[in-house]
């Protein structure tokens, strides 16, 4: 599955409270705790919190000395195997201190929606719980000032009563003229700065991005975004961040966006637990809609120590937490209480469940969609019964009849079905359900066409979430191919070394990977055309694997001498009527793509492999692929000039062997050595690599199809980071940035 041995972890700090805390609420916000958070200030227990995924905040004020150091402590226990996938453990997100006002307004209190959007206007709605921790009544003005692009655009203000040792709720709407309208293609953020004035106090005072969009799905026509329909690009990602393990600092979880908006993305789903505030931030400035998803389980396991074992006790608690934390996000459209449930399966209580958990998510949020992720039709109700799903799928609890009559009552409380690896079963779905829009919230690599075509023209499904849009951490080998039938084995999981699920339209790294051009030309986003190759020792033999794998094939044109006027199989991604593949300038015939892909034996020369694609019988693109040289230099290359001097900035910074043009050479992986001095660490080193037995934390690591990433994390003192990265034969490289 992807976790490491069970551990016990204790974090301690001694912090001095400022004199102007006194009198004030002192919370300390957790973004994620993994897990079974135990949280003592002073030695008094102030909290339990077994999720590791949801945020929680712990009031810290009654235990509060000024007098004297204050002793916090956070304990987690490790228990493993918690998920499903490679968790991480400890204090992996944000942990910060938030003091209010005597009166204030907890940010979390704080609901801001758009129930009226039109090109020429538009209406904000703030909904807050302003606090009142005085032991009198209070004549407190709630103002809030929008602003877009450091310009006031609108202002409001309304009083408000507030009642002793009480909570008051208070709303106001503001009008804003010619909107700038938030999507993924314009993703446009307002600041809304929300302050509660009261007598004798400052101005208690939160600003809180917010995006100005209006999203309606209905199965007649799809989505729409302010009016305008959209298809949902979206993929499936894990919450680690590859060579980083589970931290989710933020310029990481931004990269790691950007990089899959680059790969063209346009909606992700949280697959199966809370992401990081980080995370949504970047959705909300990138342009991505977020299925935000809550759990992987109920109260039946998946493995002996996750969810369900305090799925009963704290599902209310940890539903509201989140959506309380992450329903201002205008990226999230659609909120989602599970995945693959066994109990959706049949089970006679799952409707109650279903019901449950809608309405409570509807109590706190009714503006975005409640789904469940991960659902199977019945097979008496598919018009071809024979699977399609994953080969775990689970029995049901019943007849075919019974799970058929549940499945119509449980997807009743739902606003969209989220269907996993059904695309074959879509269109009966819809003649079942004419009036029940539809998502794919998992589909296969291996089924990519048939996934996208099933989708493409049919507005009643809005969108299709592939598995995985980036390599995760964990369910290690679920996506690898092999030649022997035999590989496969009784397990999903290639077990020992494999390390990452090998799944991902994007490596660990978030370097793009073949299937990710594939994916781009597929959904009209690319006219040109990628030309690959498959190892020639694997020409002529048939290609297995998991259904998540891609075919194996590389950029390359680079292979041995042994392999010279021997055959090789060689494929372009492109939209067009034909390509032609020439070898050193010869032409080795034309092949007609299938699916968008042309595929062609050729006979291996090195020199140059040239695609060109043909549209209308004119020529229309090409890609060219080189044989290299040795590697004769190792390469270093930044994404970054400078960074911040405040533990969190990052540098990527990548090294790649090059032959004496400058040109990467895939054939040829040797260990690298890295040293950092400076102000800061060497957070990362790794390569793409899924299946190997290095460690991460040495300061040595091979590379891979001749490419591997290091990631310096920047400390809280301004200076110069100083890298140097050696390897056997080659001359040692060196790589500064300041830290400011």
């Amino acid at each position: 599955m992807g976790f490491i041995p069970d551990g016990l972890a204790t974090y301690e700090k001694t912090f001095d409270a400022p004199k102007e805390w006194e009198g004030k609420p002192v919370f300390l916000s957790f973004d994620g705790a993994y897990m079974n958070a135990r949280v003592t200030v002073n030695r008094e227990l102030l909290q339990l919190h077994p999720y590791g995924y949801t945020p929680f905040a712990v009031e810290l004020t009654p235990w509060l000395r000024f007098d004297i150091p204050n002793q916090l402590e956070v304990t987690l226990q490790g228990t493993q195997p918690s998920s499903r996938w490679y968790s991480g453990a400890g204090l992996y997100r944000q942990v910060s201190f938030w003091v209010g006002e005597p009166c204030y307004i907890d940010p979390r209190d704080l609901f801001l929606t758009t129930p009226v959007v039109e090109r020429d206007s538009a209406q904000v709605l703030v909904e807050a719980q302003a606090q009142n921790t005085t032991s009198q009544p209070q004549e407190a003005v709630l103002e809030v000032t929008l602003s877009f692009q450091g310009q006031e655009k609108a202002r409001a203000s309304v009083p408000v009563t507030l009642a002793p040792g009480e909570k008051t709720p208070c709303s106001l709407t503001l009008t804003v003229d010619a909107p700038a309208l938030w999507d993924d293609r314009e993703p446009n953020l307002y600041q809304a700065t929300v302050s509660l004035s009261a007598p004798g106090q400052e101005p208690d005072t939160t600003t809180q991005n917010i995006g100005i969009r209006k999203i309606e799905v209905t199965a007649a026509e799809g989505m729409k975004v302010n009016g305008r329909k959209v298809k949902l690009y979206g993929g499936c990602i894990h919450h680690d961040n590859g060579i980083l393990g589970a931290a989710a600092l933020p310029r990481a979880e931004f990269r790691k966006i950007q990089k899959l908006r680059e790969g063209g993305y346009n909606a992700i789903r949280t697959a199966h637990n809370p992401p990081s505030q980080a995370l949504l931030d970047a959705c909300d400035q990138l342009g991505v809609y977020v299925i935000d998803e809550f759990f992987d389980c109920w109260r039946v396991g998946k493995n002996r120590n996750d969810y369900h074992l305090w799925f009963e006790d704290w599902w209310q608690r940890d539903i509201e937490s989140t959506i309380r934390r992450d329903r201002n996000h205008p990226c999230v459209y659609c909120w989602s209480f599970g995945n693959e449930i066994p109990e959706a399966n049949g089970a006679a209580n799952a409707e109650y469940w279903m019901q449950a958990q809608a309405d409570f998510i509807r109590s706190l949020d009714s503006t975005r969609l409640v789904t469940c992720g991960g659902m199977f039709m019945p097979e008496c109700l598919k018009a071809n019964p024979e699977p399609s799903g994953p080969p775990t799928k689970p029995d049901p609890y019943c007849s075919d009849e019974e799970h058929a009559r549940r499945f119509k009552a449980m997807i009743s409380h739902l606003d969209i079905v989220s269907l996993n690896y059904s695309f074959r079963h879509y269109e009966q779905f819809h003649k079942l359900f004419p009036d029940m829009p539809l998502q794919g919230t998992e589909t296969m690599g291996s089924e990519t066409w048939g996934n996208w075509d099933a989708i493409r023209d049919n507005d009643y499904v809005i969108g299709d979430f592939m598995w995985t849009a980036i390599d995760n951490l964990g369910e290690a080998g679920a996506g690898r191919f092999f030649y022997d039938p035999n590989e496969m084995g009784p397990s999903l999981m290639g077990g020992w070394p494999w390390l990452s699920c090998y799944q991902g339209d994007l490596a660990l790294d978030a370097e793009r990977l073949p299937r990710s051009y594939y994916r781009k030309v597929i959904w009209g986003m690319d006219d040109g055309i990628y030309a690959f190759t498959t190892p020639p020792a694997y020409t002529g033999k048939p290609l297995y694997g998991t259904g998540w794998h891609w075919h194996n094939v590389l950029p390359s044109w680079t292979y041995g001498e042994e392999y010279v006027g021997k055959p090789i199989q060689v494929e372009a991604y492109c939209d067009c009527d034909e390509v032609e593949f020439f070898v050193n300038g010869e032409s080795q015939g034309k092949a007609a793509p299938v699916e968008m892909i042309a595929t062609l034996t050729v006979t291996y020369q090195p020199g140059q492999l040239k695609a060109v694609a043909y549209r209308q019988g004119k020529p229309a693109g090409e890609s060219v692929l080189e044989t290299t040289g040795p590697a004769v230099a190792l390469r270093l290359e930044a994404d970054r000039q400078s960074l911040a001097a405040d533990t969190l900035d990052l540098c990527y910074v990548t090294a790649t062997l090059v032959d004496g043009q400058g040109r990467r050479v895939y054939n040829d992986d040797r260990e690298l050595s890295a040293f950092l001095r400076g102000p800061g660490t060497l957070a990362g080193f790794g390569s793409n690599n899924p299946c190997t037995e290095e460690s991460y934390g040495t300061g040595r690591r091979f590379t891979w199809h001749g490419h591997a990433m290091l990631v310096l994390r920047a400390g809280d003192t301004p200076g110069q980071l100083e890298l140097t990265v050696s390897t056997q034969g080659l001359e040692t490289q060196m790589f500064q940035i300041p830290t400011v």
